[in-house]
């Protein structure tokens, strides 16, 4: 069956929607943003659901009842992007103004709520894209300057730089082993990086414009990318190399996710269209218009 995607339309900057089934349409649409929602993830188990916007709020939700359960207090500036840790424990929060002043990750209990640990992370960068790797012990921030800073989260402090990208690192994404770390730009590479080296190991060359989204899928075996060029592109990690280009959408695709499976990956553009792939047959499953204008974010429950 196919899992329910989360989004976010920017232009209905209070709520978020999720879209179900064909046959029944959108099945929540749930108000408590007061400006466009960024970031939006589920817990590993599917119970939760969290998201963070330009209202400076990360909020934690019952996805099935459709409420609000908890507004987790202390992000000081803009929610850039949000993350859980795999044992679903604690919510990552990237913050940021839209300046070289740096930004925080801030860490929340995710039962308890209560004020966050606060973690400075690319002093004199601005930052744009965040991602927490499998055992959570890296935190993988991408910058304007074209930088991705690793900073390990026991010690609180940056461990190594990732270069490679000429201009801001709009995506960041840990594969499933941890191992590396996938990225793209607004030069419109896909890299992947060493996490324990900072070594270059995969570029991708494909997309015509800047790359807003990437994934990695569960198996490892591959990472899908989106951008400008309205494109959904498959790269295979083992082999190097580009492996389908999904077209469907009209507009720049936002954001790309996989379900839990690998069998499935859901794009989302600023038309407001949501596309379902069917990975195995590489085509498109079915779609929905979101009404409302852009979708910033979507996530699969698993």
């Amino acid at each position: 069956s196919t899992p329910t995607p989360l989004t976010q339309p920017a232009t209905t900057p209070r709520e978020f929607v999720m879209p179900g089934p064909a046959r029944l349409g959108e099945i929540a649409s749930m108000p408590g943003h007061a400006g466009p929602v960024s970031s939006v993830v589920f817990s590993h188990d599917g119970v939760f659901a969290v998201t963070g916007g330009q209202d400076k709020t990360v909020r934690l939700w019952d996805p099935v009842a459709a409420y609000e359960l908890r507004q987790l207090q202390d992000a000081s500036n803009p929610v850039v992007a949000i993350a859980f840790s795999r044992d679903d424990r604690s919510v990552y929060a990237l913050t940021g103004q839209a300046d070289a002043s740096g930004g925080s990750i801030c860490v929340w209990d995710a039962g308890l709520g209560g004020s966050p640990n606060v973690i400075s992370v690319a002093e004199g960068r601005q930052v744009h894209s965040l991602a927490i790797d499998p055992n959570g012990e890296l935190a993988a921030v991408g910058c304007h300057d074209g930088s991705i800073r690793l900073i390990d989260l026991r010690s609180q402090a940056e461990v190594r730089a990732c270069s490679g990208h000429v201009g801001p690192v709009h995506a960041v994404a840990f594969s499933r082993d941890g191992a590396a770390v996938i990225s793209g730009g607004e030069d419109g590479a896909v890299l992947a990086f060493h996490r324990n080296t900072g070594a270059e190991v995969r570029r991708f060359a494909g997309h015509r414009g800047p790359v807003h989204a990437v994934a990695a899928a569960p198996d490892g075996s591959d990472a899908a990318s989106a951008g400008d060029d309205q494109m959904v592109r498959l790269w295979d990690l083992r082999g190097n190399k580009a492996r389908a280009e999904l077209r469907g959408h009209e507009q720049a695709v936002t954001s790309v996710a996989y379900n839990a499976i690998g069998d499935e990956v859901v794009s989302a553009d600023r038309g407001g269209r949501l596309i379902v792939w069917q990975i195995p047959q590489l085509r498109e499953q079915r779609r929905f218009e979101v009404p409302g204008g852009p979708i910033l974010a979507v996530a699969v429950a698993p």
